[in-house]
């Protein structure tokens, strides 16, 4: 009888770790950024490492310092009675493009000075209904047109366009791009997906029918590998095993299937957000689904993004929330708080010291308040220990510049002014 008690106590013990690790693996934490109520958070991008651009119903707010602080960097450009910003993508010179529309108009137009003023772009026809639009690292620009109209592409920042055509485009509105850590390049919208895997030049269709929602559109498509696919709409989540042949949902765990966004990390990790409960999270490829709002105030989400460095955005109907801590596992190999950058202000140069706590890779470089690079100091791997580079700003304009230290996810920013 002893021995049957302590085979039983000893299963419920190795339970109750499994499921508290499960638990613990599970969680995330949300906390919200610094800044003004704007309303809908309806799109959040990432335009370079660690700056953000966000789409509100008010207008753009952007954040350089990895979503802690956003701040208004324009207003919605009223180019017409009723036009509103639809979708915002930065392109490789750091020119802001937008695409502009109501029901009865569409087009797409372009800053260089913030949102200050902006320039009409020509665009293929007069198409009316909203715009969708992707910038390739390449600077191939494509836009994609409401309203059956089609996909177009430029590699020459609108002078002449390509019109694309193929099957793959199923009748009805189109819609988003997504691009996959593995190169390709998903174009989405009322029922249908495509993939291209050479810059938006061609289409194979990975999807032509309707799934949870019929006649709805398609929220988002991701994959790590182009084969393992999964979408989502206003009827949950969907999977497919075989670059888009064959589909199933997969939504147990999921308390409301109107999804607004969904995203996969290189670990396979699945988030999905909700517009009324939330975002939840899947090991298994979607099988299960844990609910992760710990934190988030506020569980209307309208967007949601996954950066480059594994951190997960979730914009709602009044802020936007970042998980505290980064999802990519590993130490931090920076001692966070001892960087230290002397003289400063500067005015020729100054010596940036930063302590390495374990050996890696560790980028160091120095990007102006809209959040472009003027200058990468450090990308090597380094030994632990304290390490000191030379930060020349002798040619730099005065004003105010930002380091920032990246290592194993983590980031750190710190702000130097340059003052001839």
């Amino acid at each position: 009888m002893k021995h049957i008690t302590l085979v039983f106590t000893s299963f419920m013990l190795v339970l109750f770790v499994f499921f508290s690790s499960a638990k613990c693996q599970q969680s995330l934490q949300w906390t919200p950024s610094n800044f003004i109520k704007t309303g809908n958070i309806l799109k959040i991008s990432e335009v370079g490492e660690g700056v953000l651009y966000a789409l509100t119903d008010s207008g753009i707010i952007t954040s350089i310092d990895g979503g802690k602080t956003f701040l208004f960097t324009l207003r919605q450009p009223i180019l017409m009675t009723g036009e509103k910003i639809v979708d915002i993508t930065l392109v490789p010179d750091g020119t802001i493009l937008a695409g502009v529309g109501t029901n009865h108009s569409a087009a797409l137009v372009a800053s260089t000075d913030k949102g200050t003023s902006w320039t009409r772009i020509s665009i293929p026809g007069n198409y009316v209904g909203p715009i969708g639009i992707q910038a390739l690292p390449n600077g191939t620009l494509l836009i994609a047109l409401g309203m059956d109209h089609g996909l177009f592409r430029t590699a020459n920042f609108g002078k002449t366009w390509d019109t694309i055509k193929s099957p793959a485009f199923q009748e009805g509105s189109m819609g988003g791009f997504s691009v996959t850590s593995s190169g390709g390049l998903f174009n989405y919208g009322t029922n249908y997906a495509a993939l291209s895997n050479d810059t938006g030049k061609t289409w194979i269709p990975t999807s032509s029918v309707a799934f949870g929602n019929p006649g709805g559109p398609i929220v988002g498509v991701v994959s790590n590998n182009l084969t393992d696919i999964f979408l989502c709409d206003a009827g949950g989540v969907f999977y497919s095993s075989n670059t888009g042949v064959d589909w199933a949902s997969r939504n147990s765990g999921i308390t409301n299937l109107n999804t607004s966004g969904i995203a996969i990390d290189t670990k396979g990790r699945l988030f999905v957000s909700t517009y009324t409960d939330g975002v939840f999270l899947s090991f298994n490829k979607g099988d299960t689904w844990y609910q992760n709002n710990q934190g988030l105030e506020n569980t209307h989400v309208q967007s949601m993004l996954l950066s480059k460095i594994n951190q997960l955005y979730a914009g709602t109907t009044d802020k936007i929330y970042r998980t505290s801590a980064l999802l990519a596992v590993g130490d931090n190999s920076i001692a966070q708080g001892k960087t230290t950058i002397s003289p400063n202000p500067v005015s020729s140069s100054a010596a940036i010291t930063y302590f390495s706590e374990n050996a890696g890779l560790v980028k160091l470089g120095i990007f102006n308040i809209l959040g472009k690079e003027i200058e990468m100091l450090v990308g090597s791997i380094q030994e632990a220990g304290a390490h000191t580079v030379t930060f020349n700003a002798a040619n730099l304009p005065s004003g105010t510049y930002y380091c920032r230290i990246e290592s194993n996810g983590k980031m750190e920013m710190k702000t130097v002014v340059v003052a001839h």
